[in-house]
């Protein structure tokens, strides 16, 4: 049986609650303070502010705020102002500690429903947030998407040999790539990774885009969304020119062949098993929580101004690189430029980022890798 306040009882206990009245413009709950009291909101509306950006503004009755703050006897994160005149229902810490079962069980549900919900502090975008940040996503990652599908075109009309210049010959030479051959290897990489990532991170840029549009509403600084994206790129054109410096020195291993496919079964099984592992590591879980919640996101590591943003499309980046960059480096396991891999590892990784149910697409993935590098190794020994 749910262990949740009866209607009727809870109705007659939040009309035996203090009502505070204030006008709009005044501050509720302001960040940095500790009140020891959570507000019930009644009438009105408010909007949830941290930094002088606005998170939310709420409306609904019963609405609860400055809960975790009570609860885990710490300074409010955000400031809590009406919008315009409202009324709320006030209740203190003594009146939970000292067993109001009515009260504590309903701010429980709140807290139950928050945890078992995708997170919903920015609200949903609007209407033509959700098309701007489409139109964005789709011109990165079609573009994207377009010059990855015409390197590998080229690469299936060309012999091996025509790729001596740049990765190692069949008799064994070493690689001889010049400049150019590793900018434009380098230029691969970028593309992928923009194809592959920018869907995913498609909430925290709609998330960026609505907090944004408000500010504009308001004539209040704004940055457009493209600086937030330079910066989550950014993160991504580093890793792949780790990724270009990887492939240079696989190839020289004999590792990966002349045309840029794993030629070592152990080495395919190595990158699959440790994908697999770290799919249930601590700092897969926290990265992963992070590239799925804008709002945790955006409550940690707001900043203002284009600067701003583009730091925290730098912080975004990194935590979605500490949750795909072992996914990203499968591609070294089978084929670099194998488009139906390409496109698996991209399934793969917005569904575990965007779907409901976290925990399991993390588990089955991990589970999926280790069982596939099993195969692998398998066939090493058999080689």
């Amino acid at each position: 049986m749910a262990l949740v306040p009866d209607a009727v009882a809870f109705q007659q206990r939040l009309e035996s609650l203090p009502v505070r009245k204030c006008e709009a413009g005044e501050t509720l709950l302001a960040a940095g303070t500790a009140t020891g009291r959570l507000l019930i909101l009644k009438s009105g509306a408010v909007e949830v502010v941290k930094d002088g950006v606005q998170l939310a503004e709420v409306s609904a009755p019963g609405a609860v705020f400055g809960e975790l703050a009570l609860l885990m006897d710490q300074p409010h994160t955000a400031d809590v102002r009406a919008t315009e005149q409202s009324e709320f229902h006030v209740a203190d810490a003594q009146m939970l500690r000292t067993g109001d079962s009515t009260v504590s069980l309903y701010v429980a549900a709140i807290l139950a429903r928050a945890m078992s919900e995708p997170p919903s502090l920015t609200e949903a975008p609007a209407h033509r947030d959700r098309i701007a940040v489409v139109a964005l996503a789709l011109l990165v990652a079609g573009a994207a998407w377009l010059f990855t599908v015409e390197q590998a075109r080229q690469m299936n009309a060309m012999d091996a040999a025509m790729w001596r210049d740049m990765a190692m010959s069949m008799n064994g030479m070493a690689p001889s790539w010049t400049p150019l051959d590793a900018l434009l290897v380098f230029v691969m990489w970028s593309a992928m990774m923009a194809a592959m990532m920018v869907p995913g991170a498609s909430p925290m840029i709609a998330a960026f885009a609505t907090i944004n549009r408000r500010r504009r509403e308001r004539r209040a600084l704004y940055v457009p969304t493209v600086v937030f994206l330079a910066g989550y790129l950014a993160v991504w054109a580093g890793f792949s020119a780790l990724a270009t410096l990887a492939q240079y020195l696989l190839q020289k291993a004999g590792l990966v062949s002349t045309m840029m496919q794993s030629a070592s079964y152990g080495f395919s099984a190595a990158l699959f098993l440790a994908a697999g592992l770290y799919q249930f590591s601590p700092l897969k879980q926290r990265c992963l929580n992070l590239c799925r919640s804008p709002d945790g996101f955006i409550l940690s590591e707001w900043r203002d101004g284009a600067v701003g943003a583009v730091i925290m499309g730098v912080r975004h980046g990194l935590f979605c690189l500490g949750c795909c960059a072992a996914l990203m480096l499968l591609l070294f396991a089978v084929a670099v430029m194998d488009l139906r891999w390409v496109a698996a590892l991209t399934i793969l990784v917005t569904a575990e980022k965007l779907l409901p149910g976290a925990k399991f697409w993390r588990a089955a993935i991990g589970l999926a890798l280790i069982i596939t590098g099993a195969a692998f190794a398998v066939l090493a020994l058999q080689a």
